[in-house]
């Protein structure tokens, strides 16, 4: 009995790695159809990026912008 749990929780972790590869790489056109269809995984990554976007980008100062300019030479 213990050999056929095994192979189910293996079984399972595989569908597991399979259902989110194809989560991630699913447009969101189809995230869109599948969340107005109740789907909760896709209303969550819907959510997630609407959130992500109204995050203001993280902004890298220009090399030397904001420095002291030492005039004394």
């Amino acid at each position: 009995m213990a050999i056929s749990s095994s192979i189910n929780a293996v079984s399972n972790s595989q569908s597991a790695a399979a259902a989110a590869l194809q989560e991630a790489s699913e447009t969101t056109a189809t995230t869109i159809k599948e969340a107005l269809h109740g789907d909760q995984q896709a209303i969550r990554k819907l959510a997630k990026q609407q959130q992500q976007e109204m995050q203001p980008p993280i902004r890298t100062p220009e090399p030397g912008v904001g420095k002291a300019i030492d005039y004394k030479g």
